[in-house]
């Protein structure tokens, strides 16, 4: 077989020389109430955590990363400056995967707007869903159980029409 046969089944950018690898970011947005973590490799989010702040969510945080990270990955922490980090928290996150790189406060705070409007969609989502469950409802009775699929469902497909007529995504 020529070579030519075999170029055709690979990458189309196949060409190209590997670029570095790029690390895996634990994103960190914590305050005394509450820790969020997303996992992020690429532009990708590999997972996501979040829980109220106590005595045994620093062992649990870290736990929810070790299963999300592949095997062998480049770790690296980013956070925010100001965020309050609980100190048990910030010394074991440090601890398990090293130093933390800060964002620039002035960059977080330009898109702050951005984020809340955002932020404020999503709760309306959240309220659609109620009216999707109350509309269904309606309909038949529901059970909690078998018709949370059909609910889901219905849901996503409504948020992503919305999405799809105000965003032409």
């Amino acid at each position: 077989m020529s070579s030519d046969c075999h170029a055709a089944t690979r990458h189309p950018l196949a060409w190209l020389p590997p670029r570095a690898s790029v690390p895996i970011w634990i994103a960190v947005d914590s305050n005394p109430q509450q820790i969020r973590v997303a996992v992020v490799h690429d532009g990708h989010i590999l997972g996501s955590f979040e829980a109220a702040t106590g005595p045994r969510q620093a062992t649990r945080t870290i736990q929810f990363i070790r299963n999300t990270l592949p095997l062998d990955a480049q770790a690296k922490l980013v956070g925010r400056f100001y965020d309050r980090w609980s100190l048990p928290l910030a010394a074991a996150l440090e601890m398990e995967f090293g130093a933390v790189t800060w964002i620039n406060p002035n960059l977080l705070n330009a898109t702050l707007p951005e984020v809340e409007r955002w932020h404020r969609l999503f709760k309306t989502y959240r309220a659609s869903f109620f009216a999707i469950c109350a509309e269904e409802g309606a309909r038949s009775e529901l059970s909690p159980f078998f018709d949370q699929f059909d609910l889901l469902c219905a849901w996503k497909n409504a948020v992503l029409a919305d999405l799809n007529a105000n965003f032409s995504l």
